[in-house]
């Protein structure tokens, strides 16, 4: 049975309006252990990761060492740890998401040895926080009342270990029950990985750079910096409307003089706001950094600032030269920091003769983040010489009062400077991009398709699905060289006149099971990156560049959407969704289906499929392809002028290809020319997401998950309405139908260039795609603005 804890909270918005929220709590008998010794493994479901059997204890960190040292707990030497959803929560509220989702990918990576127990949802494990008692002394008591509940469901085979830094914690429960050690993190690492140096130079860096926060923070009156509020004020301002919670993001191009609070969670729906905030300077960002959620007051109106007058650094200037500045956005400045972006950074050492000026013995030492949004860290090291010509990752601890740098500690090298892995591996860290080989447990669960054992189409599958290997002329039109084929096109005519119209995605679903192994795996990876010379996959290649590639020729799983056109004004009758089996016919690269659209039929001898067949044949199916290609472009033609008339947005953008000498040097930057092929694949990939969105949406009205392109802010349009009028050009951004007449309007008939640079600008002003939810919102609400 469950338990049912419930909690009552009234907030006031920044409206005056008082909300009652409800936070319902259910405890279970029985929550996954992922423990070999577990006496009921059926009723504890641990058919996730397990802890393994060759360990002589598990180890228990409280979340102050969880917060403080999980670099030393990502050691793959550190065996049987258990995480507690207590501290790991801890982790979530104080120290941001990245630290939170290293930590969330740690307990995902089938290699390491450690797991994730839901203290808080065990019913003998979760405890009330007394009245009185600090949320610090509540967590440390509810991971020890887990660690001994944990100990005894083990039947007292596994002694368990709790590391914890709060000494009166040891005191208290040291001795009390038998089984269940509480010590702390150093002596645990001094008793049981005296030989783990790596381990042990790390905590002397943390634990230096620890004191000087500590140290810092008693002088400060325990504010990090004395211009920043106490919490209370900062969380009573925001219920109060005074102040507004948000992102900080700093501009990458004017990192010094520019940033922008972007509002966040009920500030952004219950604030009159309908614009970023202004951050002018560095002095206003009062010590936080890019990434910060922080706290920010607004200036009065009439110290506000336009993103014109917000680049000069001296305003007088500005204002004495007569000329009008843009129009004043909302301008603020931060006051608190609720959740820190500190991380991991990767930096470079200042130059030898800079080092040697200050002394052998120099302790401390600036270094320069490779992102340059982040200020210079101050590290403590006499290793600067030795690390010139290295790339080095960092981690801030705290930042002084009375420094204008953070301080930080070093965490270990990745490579040298200008070395191809090195800058490899430092893009990888800035990114936050895992691209750990994948395990043994994920690889077992792939399907096998080998020459002495080829995959095929089950019989199961042939019954479920709609077969069209025989009855549909299915291609697919790709960069030349790709890969990984994700999606295919086919038409065709059908008994009664009209058209049918395919677009086949792979299937992917079929192979990955929900919370596998490699589900798990491939939500942390999120996507598959790629660079210059290689490509990082989010699922193995067994997968990605074979049964999940609907490469030509062979049979694949899709799921597809097919739509039946009115065979002359290609009006939509019906729509079919489902899955199916296709055998791809051709395997096109973009130029090629280009060439046989503009009629050069010559460029057959660069595709394939056309080698090995007779005159016949080879004409036959040349014919049937060229009418294909040109039939869909047609469909795509009157697509695209239709949403043209519903105020479409076309706006330019330069790909560059990046090609490569034997050595893997830059040899060439070539930018991709637009073929008419390319809008003709785009146009029915943005057709089936359209019908495929609205059909999640008319199934689950209130549920579902869509994309959608929010309306950009107007000042970030003024560059582009000072350009164009500067060559005689009026550009109306009120709406995406009038930018897009404007924009279409705006042509130079001795500069055509001046069209495509008017649409790149209007590109850097859009913004980032978001996910809404269809219970969060008006129908009105879901549009694209740039589709």
């Amino acid at each position: 049975m469950l338990q049912k804890r419930e909690k009552v909270l009234f907030l006031r918005t920044f409206r005056g309006r008082t909300l009652r929220i409800v936070r319902e709590h259910y405890l279970r008998p029985s929550v996954p252990c992922n423990s070999p010794l577990c006496p009921q493994p059926a009723a504890c479901r641990n058919d996730g990761k397990l802890l393994t059997m060759d360990v002589t204890h598990y180890v228990i960190p409280d979340w102050k060492v969880v917060q403080d040292y999980l670099e030393i707990l990502e050691f793959p030497e550190l065996k049987g740890i258990i995480f507690m959803q207590t501290a790991c929560q801890a982790v979530q509220h104080q120290r941001g998401w990245r630290q939170y989702n290293k930590l969330r990918s740690l307990l995902k990576d089938a290699r390491r040895d450690c797991i994730l127990f839901a203290n808080e949802f065990q019913q003998h494990c979760y405890l009330l926080r007394e009245r009185g008692e600090s949320m610090e002394k509540w967590q440390t008591r509810s991971i020890y009342n887990a660690a001994v509940w944990y100990y005894h469901h083990c039947q007292d085979r596994m002694p368990i270990v709790m590391v914890t830094e709060d000494e009166e914690a040891i005191q208290q429960y040291g001795s009390e029950t038998e089984g269940v050690f509480v010590i702390s993190f150093k002596n645990y690492l001094d008793n049981f990985w005296p030989d783990l140096k790596a381990a042990h130079e790390l905590w002397d860096s943390i634990l230096q750079s620890r004191r000087e926060r500590e140290n810092e923070s008693q002088e400060s009156g325990g504010k990090e910096y004395p211009e920043h509020l106490p919490l209370e004020v900062l969380e009573a301002g925001i219920k109060s409307g005074r102040y507004i919670q948000g992102i900080l993001n700093v501009n990458k191009h004017r990192a010094q003089m520019e940033a922008f609070v972007r509002l966040q969670g009920a500030s952004s729906k219950d604030s009159d706001l309908v614009s970023d905030i202004l951050i002018h300077g560095m002095k206003a960002r009062n010590r936080s950094i890019h990434g910060d959620v922080v706290v920010v007051e607004l200036l009065p109106k009439d110290e506000w600032k336009g993103r014109t007058a917000a680049l000069c650094e001296n305003d007088n200037e500005d204002k004495a030269s007569g000329e009008s500045s843009s129009e004043p956005m909302p301008t603020g400045r931060v006051v608190g920091i609720l959740q820190k972006n500190w991380r991991d950074y990767v930096v470079t050492f200042p130059a030898k003769e800079e080092v040697q000026s200050q002394g052998k013995n120099a302790q401390k030492i600036l270094v320069t983040p490779w992102d340059y949004r982040i200020p210079k860290i101050r590290i403590s090291t006499q290793q600067a010489e030795a690390l010139q010509d290295f790339r080095v990752v960092v981690r801030i601890d705290s930042w002084e009062s009375t420094s204008v740098y953070p301080n930080g500690h070093f965490v270990r090298v990745l490579g040298r400077i200008r070395d191809l892995e090195g800058e490899i591996a430092t893009i990888l860290v800035e990114n936050s991009i895992s691209v750990v080989p994948f395990s043994e447990a994920q690889m077992c669960e792939m399907p096998v398709n080998t020459p002495e054992n080829p995959w095929k189409v089950s019989p199961e599958e042939e019954r479920e699905r709609k077969d069209l290997r025989r009855t549909h002329l299915v291609f697919s039109i790709d960069p030349k060289g790709c890969e990984d084929v994700d999606d295919t096109l086919s038409v065709r005519t059908l008994n009664n006149g009209n058209l049918e119209l395919g677009v086949h995605i792979a299937d992917v679903t079929h192979f990955v099971a929900p919370n596998s192994y490699i589900d798990i795996e491939a939500r942390t990876r999120a996507t598959t990156y790629y660079l210059a010379d290689r490509r990082y996959d989010m699922l193995p290649s067994i997968l990605s560049a074979d049964l999940c590639s609907l490469l030509g020729g062979v049979d694949r799983y899709a799921v597809s959407v097919m739509w039946e056109l009115d065979k002359i004004t290609y009006e939509i009758k019906k729509v079919w969704y489902g899955r199916t089996i296709i055998r791809s016919a051709y395997q096109l690269f973009y130029e090629a289906a280009q060439e046989l659209l503009d009629g050069n039929v010559s460029i057959i001898e660069d595709i394939p499929e056309f080698k090995d067949l007779d005159e016949k044949s080879r004409q036959a199916k040349l014919e049937e392809l060229v009418w294909a290609i040109g039939k869909l472009t047609d469909i795509a033609r009157h697509i695209r002028a239709k949403r043209d008339r519903c105020g479409a947005l076309e706006l330019e953008g330069v790909e560059i290809h990046v090609q490569l000498d034997e050595k893997k040097n830059i040899h060439d930057l070539i930018s991709k020319q637009p073929l008419e092929v390319h809008e003709m694949v785009a146009e029915c990939m943005i057709l089936a997401n359209h019908w495929v969105a609205k059909k999640i949406w008319e199934s689950f009205p209130h549920q579902a998950l869509l994309r959608q392109h929010p309306p950009p802010h107007q000042e970030f349009f003024l560059e582009l309405r000072e350009c164009a009028k500067a060559k005689g050009f009026s550009i109306d951004t009120r709406s995406n139908k009038t930018l897009a007449d404007s924009l279409g309007n705006a042509h130079d008939p001795s500069d055509p260039v001046v069209n495509r640079l008017l649409r790149s600008m209007a590109t850097q002003a859009m913004s980032n795609a978001l996910y809404v939810s269809t219970g969060s919102g008006a129908e009105a609400e879901f549009y694209h603005y740039v589709f």
